[in-house]
């Protein structure tokens, strides 16, 4: 005759019931992330700036591209050239419109691997760029910079990506060609598990 361990039997059933949660939370470090960009000003030189004020958050999973994505928003009336006449022109209804479109916004959820000389990894995320009321899809190459614990024991994951957008596709017009309608934008991102 057989004896059956029934809190054994009804631990196996909960196990296997239950969904098995592999993807971990990140909070993008808006301390040691940064968010700049520079466009042509009359052919002669660049304008070079930033964004002080965003935020964000990451789900990844290593074994399953599924269970990955990122999100990042940006503040647009943050931008930074390093003066105040222009930013302040920048964030007007003639650019941003930073009153009507306070955010900028990029969700990637599909993640496919790829490689890139001098990086341990690196992926094609594809996802969706909204700006000034505007939302295009856009894929960006995100290169690992560095993976794993700082000195408090807080895992991370750092990447990096550099791409290209133009500024006419979100109705950011105003001053073409005299201000480039290419933006050039550099991303260093580092998020942290929660």
């Amino acid at each position: 005759m057989r004896i059956f361990n029934v809190s054994a039997l009804l631990a196996l059933l909960m196990i296997s019931s239950s969904p098995i949660l592999a993807a971990d939370s990140y909070k993008v470090d808006s301390v040691h992330t940064f968010i700049n960009f520079k466009v042509l000003r009359s052919g002669f030189s660049y304008v070079v700036g930033r964004f002080n004020s965003f935020s964000g958050s990451a789900t990844w999973d290593d074994a399953d591209p599924a269970g990955r994505s990122l999100e990042i928003t940006i503040d647009a009336g943050s931008v930074d050239t390093g003066n105040e006449r222009r930013d302040q022109h920048l964030t007007s209804p003639d650019f941003f419109n930073a009153k009507q479109f306070p955010q900028i916004i990029f969700k990637a959820s599909q993640f496919k691997e790829t490689s890139v000389e001098g990086f341990d990894a690196a992926w094609e995320a594809a996802g969706e760029l909204t700006l000034h009321g505007v939302t295009k899809p856009l894929t960006v190459v995100l290169k690992q910079v560095g993976k794993g614990e700082d000195r408090r024991g807080n895992f991370n994951i750092g990447v990096q990506a550099e791409f290209t957008i133009k500024r006419s596709e979100f109705g950011m017009t105003n001053m073409i060609p005299m201000g480039g309608d290419e933006v050039t934008c550099y991303v260093d991102v580092l998020v942290q598990r929660q």
